[in-house]
C-alpha cells in the first residue's frame, strides 16, 4: 500500500505540474488522481497507517498488536487526509466554498498533528506509528497552506492562463454574483472540464 501512496502522490505532483505549466489539458486526468489518492486514504488509511493488510484482520495473533488508540488515528488521520485532498480539488478548479474548505483542512491537519504531538511526548513507545503522521501532514499542509496564501487573482493567472474568458467571469462573478454572471461563469468552464 505504501508503494500505491508513493507513486499516486508522484503522479500527481507530476500532473500538477503539467497543469501548471501546459495548461487544461490535464485537467480531467489530474482531479482523477487527486479523487483517487483521496479516497484511497478515506478506504485504506486504517490498513495503510496501522501497517497491516486486509486478511490480517482475519489473524488473531496480528489484530492482537492493535489498539484502540492506533485504530482510531488511524481512521482519523485517513478521513483528515481524504478531506485535505479534497479541498485541494476545489482550490485547483475554484469550486464554490474553496476558500472555507482549504481553511478547514489547514485547521484540522493541523490541530490532528498537534494532538498526535502532544500524544506522543506522553507516550513513547510508538514513535514509529507518529512520524508517518508527521511526514504526511508536512506535505500535505503545505500544499494547503501555500494554496491558501496565494491570492486567488494569483492562483487564477497561474492555472487559467489560457483562458482569460474564465478569469474574467469567475472575478465577475466573484464582485457581482448574479445569476446572469453565473451563467457566463459556467460557459467559461465548460470550455476546458
Amino acid at each position: 500500500m505504501r508503494k500505491f501512496e508513493k507513486i499516486g502522490g508522484a503522479i500527481v505532483f507530476l500532473l500538477f505540474l503539467l497543469r501548471v505549466f501546459i495548461g487544461t489539458d490535464f485537467n480531467v486526468v489530474l482531479r482523477l488522481g487527486l479523487l483517487f489518492l483521496s479516497l484511497f486514504y478515506l478506504w485504506f488509511g486504517f490498513f495503510l497507517f496501522n501497517r497491516i493488510g486486509f486478511l490480517d484482520l482475519l489473524n488473531k495473533e496480528a489484530r492482537s498488536k492493535l489498539n484502540a488508540f492506533t485504530i482510531t488515528v488511524g481512521i482519523i488521520m485517513g478521513i483528515v487526509y481524504s478531506f485535505c485532498i479534497l479541498s485541494i480539488i476545489y482550490v485547483i478548479y475554484f469550486y464554490a466554498l474553496m476558500q472555507f474548505l482549504i481553511v478547514t483542512a489547514a485547521i484540522s491537519i493541523i490541530a490532528t498533528t498537534l494532538l498526535i504531538g502532544v500524544y506522543n511526548t506522553l507516550n513513547m513507545p510508538l514513535q514509529k506509528f507518529y512520524n508517518q503522521f508527521y511526514k504526511r501532514s508536512l506535505i500535505i499542509g503545505s500544499v494547503i497552506i501555500a494554496l491558501w496564501h496565494t491570492p486567488i487573482d494569483k492562483r487564477l493567472d497561474i492555472l487559467f492562463k489560457k483562458h482569460p474568458d474564465f478569469i474574467d467571469a469567475y472575478k465577475e462573478h466573484r464582485e457581482n454574483p448574479s445569476e446572469q454572471n453565473l451563467e457566463k461563469l459556467k460557459e467559461a468552464r465548460s470550455l476546458f472540464k
